[in-house]
């Protein structure tokens, strides 16, 4: 499941969708979210052609937080993410930190990104991508510890603030999605607006949890 595409739809979809919501809530939730954007220029994790670290900004960055806790106590988490992605040091250090600290096992966490290419390249990402210098790595580096350590402590803040809620699993349908490697980039509004049907393979389903 695509669970990186939920978090954002979630407010807006328990005012559409008008379920009918269970008589007594069995679950319990809580939600937190981090500002995660850079106060220093980074490297855009994979932003093809740049030359040079950010410049500035358009729109803030975040991170969000939702843990649920079923009626016979299991727990899981959700982090969805402003990143490319992360490496593997960064998913171990998490991972041992939201066991040690939280009791989450591996199993009951999961973690997801936007892939957005214009937030920043964490540490150990993408190093024969760019021109990194040892300023650059090191800013990256402590950009990522830093990242770490607030997502844990917001976790447990999250586990802290679990309040009973019902819940709802359903699917969207997200119609604007396009091939780009099948179709000319510099085409698709004239494509679209033709009502002819695209080439090359897409997945509009969205699932939802509400």
């Amino acid at each position: 499941m695509r669970w990186h595409k939920i978090l954002p739809l979630m407010s807006l979809m328990i005012l559409a969708a008008g379920f009918c919501p269970a008589d007594e809530p069995t679950w319990k939730a809580g939600l937190a979210r981090i500002n995660i954007t850079p106060q220093e220029p980074l490297w855009m994790a994979g932003f093809g052609g740049r030359t040079h670290p950010a410049e500035g900004k358009l729109h803030d960055l975040w991170v969000k937080i939702l843990v649920l806790e079923a009626a016979d106590g299991h727990r899981g988490l959700i982090i969805t993410s402003d990143v490319c992605g992360i490496s593997k040091a960064t998913y171990e250090a998490l991972c041992d930190a939201l066991d040690e600290q939280c009791g989450l096992a591996r199993s009951q966490i999961r973690f997801t990104y936007s892939h957005t290419h214009s937030g920043p390249a964490l540490r150990e990402c993408l190093q024969d991508y760019y021109s990194w210098d040892d300023d650059l790595r090191n800013r990256a580096t402590d950009y990522t510890l830093a990242l770490e350590k607030a997502i844990v402590e917001h976790v447990v803040k999250a586990i802290e603030q679990m309040k009973p809620v019902t819940l709802w699993a359903t699917e969207g349908n997200a119609d604007f999605g396009v091939n780009r490697r099948n179709n000319d980039e510099r085409k698709i509004d004239e494509l679209l607006a033709s009502g002819d049907p695209l080439n090359g393979p897409v997945d509009h389903r969205v699932p939802l949890l509400v």
